[in-house]
């Protein structure tokens, strides 16, 4: 895991572009680019949860919002791509460990979703 430089960010950015094109999805104007969560979403989710302190990894998953997604989800656009935060610790889906226990006794930390799709 290292930064990369913003030239080859959007190089990555131009080859999934072209993928998708070759597959006839046009990532321009139909079909999700890019999802974008705000800062302080973000912030309050990681602080809220601590994740720094109950994970080691965050892992983003790529999906795809059902065409029958519960109610509760109005963000959600069916067909549309999406980015799911999701903490993970020892190859798990991270659980809160209550106060005085050890890791594993509590309940689950949510994912993050639902940030803005572009376009």
């Amino acid at each position: 895991m290292q930064k990369i430089t913003p030239q080859y960010a959007e190089s990555c950015k131009i080859e999934y572009q072209t993928y998708m094109t070759k597959l006839g999805v046009n990532v321009k104007t139909t079909q999700t680019n890019c999802v974008s969560f705000e800062s302080k979403a973000l912030q309050e989710y990681f602080m809220s949860n601590k994740i720094f302190e109950n994970s080691d990894e965050i892992k983003f998953y790529f999906g795809i919002y059902p065409a029958d997604s519960p109610q509760g989800y109005p963000g959600a656009k069916p067909g549309r791509l999406t980015t799911i935060i999701w903490p993970y610790k020892n190859g798990k889906a991270t659980i809160i460990p209550p106060v005085g226990v050890g890791y594993g006794d509590g309940e689950p930390i949510d994912p993050f979703n639902l940030g803005e799709l572009y376009p």
